[in-house]
């Protein structure tokens, strides 16, 4: 663990780059840092907004500075609930054993992107066989989706919610 004074010597140090980077003026340095500090919090704004929600769920909640894991047991969740009634198109796919290859998972992530707000997903562990869920609000993505990735996985099925 770094103590208080080697803190303050990096700390000191890092000054020193940032007034150096800026010609030794302190106060173009820090306008310098303002503006990237400006910058950072509208990317992270902007990422947040564009994170899936199946990816979030549940987690705003903090409990001593950490979030609160959610209680996803039990298969009529709230959560799951809202999901399969705004994409009631779904396709469970298993992955193998020791999971998608990076390729594969590339090849989905480029399949989802332009699709993005009309999909969610989610890990169906409740089941005999556990699974990927990804449900869509159109059939037509659904069906391109198994036929895309079927023969990636252990096994794929479509189901519609219902």
């Amino acid at each position: 663990m770094v103590g208080p004074a080697e803190d303050s010597l990096v700390l000191g140090a890092a000054i020193d780059v940032a007034i150096e980077a800026c010609g030794g003026d302190a106060r173009a340095a820090v306008r310098a840092l303002i503006v990237a500090n400006n910058y950072l919090e509208a990317e992270v704004k902007r990422l947040a907004e564009t994170v899936s929600l199946g990816f979030t769920r549940g987690f705003p909640a903090k409990r001593n500075d950490l979030l609160a894991f959610p209680d996803f047991r039990g298969g009529g969740t709230k959560w799951r609930q809202d999901i399969d009634s705004r994409f009631p198109h779904c396709v469970e796919l298993a992955p193998p054993e020791d999971g998608f290859s990076d390729e594969v998972e590339d090849t989905i992530v480029r399949f989802l992107t332009p699709l993005y707000g009309t999909y969610d997903l989610y890990a169906d562990l409740q089941g005999d066989e556990p699974c990927i869920r990804y449900c869509f609000a159109q059939e037509q993505d659904a069906v391109a989706f198994h036929a895309a990735f079927t023969g990636m996985a252990l096994k794929s099925r479509p189901k519609m919610v219902g």
